[in-house]
């Protein structure tokens, strides 16, 4: 199971919740979850730019390094090798399926994919409590997107999205 998160620069959103969700199936119980494929991109992305500063300071601790993170563009090619690709916006989930061909049925918001709604704001440029803010909101969704992928492997034993 491969699962990407994208927002606009991968610098903040996608790479936390990329980061959040990779220390969260490293202890799960679950070895079908635990071998899971997590990584992040975006749309606008500076291919090579660092983790924004908040991030990182929000991240530090919590525990997580967002140190070596490097920020990669999203491509068809790339969107191709997942399984799920989780948007953290709306109007990006509506960018990766009209301007990279990406599967609608692989394609859903971060909220919407955990039967929650609304867009994960951006946090780029905003103040420490801002980030921190973020991050619990991203770690509470992507607890429960590791949750309903567990569930439906060990109802069908076969990775499902539905």
């Amino acid at each position: 199971m491969r699962v990407l998160f994208v927002c606009i620069g991968n610098t903040g959103r996608s790479a936390i919740a990329e980061n959040i969700m990779k220390a969260q199936i490293a202890s799960h119980e679950d070895p079908f979850v635990r071998e899971m494929e997590i990584s992040s991109a975006g749309i606008n992305a500076n291919e090579g730019d660092a983790a924004e500063e908040g991030a990182i300071k929000v991240m530090t601790e919590k525990g997580i390094s967002l140190q070596e993170h490097s920020a990669t563009q999203v491509t068809p090619t790339l969107i191709e090798r997942f399984d799920l690709v989780l948007a953290m916006e709306a109007k990006q989930r509506q960018a990766l399926i009209e301007k990279y061909n990406a599967n609608p049925d692989r394609v859903y918001l971060l909220t919407e994919f955990v039967g929650d709604h609304g867009d994960i704001e951006d946090c780029w440029g905003q103040k420490k409590k801002v980030y921190s803010k973020c991050y619990a909101k991203i770690e509470s969704l992507t607890d429960k997107v590791i949750i309903k992928i567990s569930k439906s492997h060990k109802k069908s034993k076969e990775w499902s999205l539905r």
